[in-house]
């Protein structure tokens, strides 16, 4: 495993709390923080390295796959590092900062032979996959239009932020996959505006407030409304609607209870942040991943993972100079 940060936090510890992984070594530039974290955890098996020692884990012929977790920047040339030398990717979204530089990650993959999931942990959140299913099964009927609200909580860390590869590549994306998932159809023009409302955040001249517009071939219209920070909690919310009905998935708590007196209805806090509010889906996710060096098919198809990243650069450009984007595909 590469990097140990926000996402990387959690793949470890599902790492490690999965049967079928055995975790062999663990890479990252804070050595003494990792060495701690791979002592207390007693993993007397882990060997801890820095990005310079990379090589002695890919050149480890019992290592059979790599989770990638480290910032947006270094995707692309860790992913070829690691199909390089024969082994499986699994890779935090974006699997590279460019078109071109995913469809070289995908290539390589497909000349090696060896399988590169980009890890969109939304499509494996049970919810979510309820939804779809529900709207491929017709139970709406004709999709008019689908929302997703995507409002982060707490505020990231702005060292994150400044690496983040921006507002629409880093939060957008998931839901513009999301959305082209359950709708399996790609859209024709996007429309999109911004602000940044925290200082911080404009001083990196981004923005930590987007609405985006999507039209597809059937005429369904997408709504995606995101934040960076929401005060009451993690804000993550999907709808459906169509000629015959609406679908939802809504927010869960942290518990059931809700309150009902003189004073009006008080329900619970939502879910503290990503971490907690898709547990299962990372899980879900990393045992896809282990299927997939089994021989299973990737879920998310360069296809897929190629759109979504055309769409997103096509939301920032909207945005950046004030014009609807009309989109080409083959």
């Amino acid at each position: 495993m590469i990097g140990l940060g926000r996402a990387g936090s959690i793949h470890f510890k599902n790492c490690i709390g999965n049967r079928r992984i055995d975790l062999r070594y663990l890479v990252d530039y804070d050595v003494k923080k990792c060495q701690k974290l791979i002592d207390i955890s007693f993993l007397d098996g882990t060997k801890v390295l820095s990005p310079d020692q990379l090589m002695t884990a890919l050149e480890d012929e019992k290592v059979h796959g790599v989770v990638i977790a480290t910032i947006t920047s270094s995707h692309e040339e860790l992913v070829i590092k690691s199909l390089n030398a024969g082994k499986a990717v699994f890779c935090e979204k974006p699997v590279a900062e460019t078109y071109d530089g995913t469809a070289k990650c995908y290539h390589l993959s497909q000349l090696k032979g060896h399988p590169l999931l980009c890890a969109f942990n939304r499509r494996f959140d049970s919810t979510h996959c309820k939804v779809r299913d529900q709207v491929r099964a017709g139970l709406v009927g004709q999709v008019q239009v689908i929302k997703t609200c995507s409002r982060d909580a707490p505020f990231p860390p702005v060292e994150y932020l400044k690496v983040s590869h921006g507002m629409f590549h880093d939060c957008g994306i998931h839901d513009i996959d999301l959305i082209m998932w359950i709708l399996d159809e790609k859209p024709l023009v996007v429309s999109s505006f911004g602000h940044a409302f925290h200082k911080e955040v404009a001083e990196m001249n981004d923005v930590d407030t987007v609405a985006v517009t999507l039209k597809f071939p059937s005429g369904a219209l997408a709504l995606i409304d995101l934040s960076r920070h929401a005060t009451y909690g993690y804000d993550q919310r999907l709808e459906v609607f169509g000629s015959r009905g609406m679908v939802q998935s809504k927010n869960p708590s942290a518990s059931s209870i809700s309150v009902s007196n003189d004073k009006g209805i008080s329900d619970d806090m939502l879910e503290e942040s990503f971490t907690t509010r898709y547990q299962g889906a990372y899980r879900m996710e990393l045992d896809h991943f282990l299927d997939a060096i089994c021989g299973d098919d990737v879920r998310v198809t360069k296809e897929e993972a190629l759109a979504a990243c055309k769409v997103a650069q096509a939301c920032e450009d909207s945005f950046k100079f004030g014009v609807p984007v009309q989109l080409q595909w083959a």
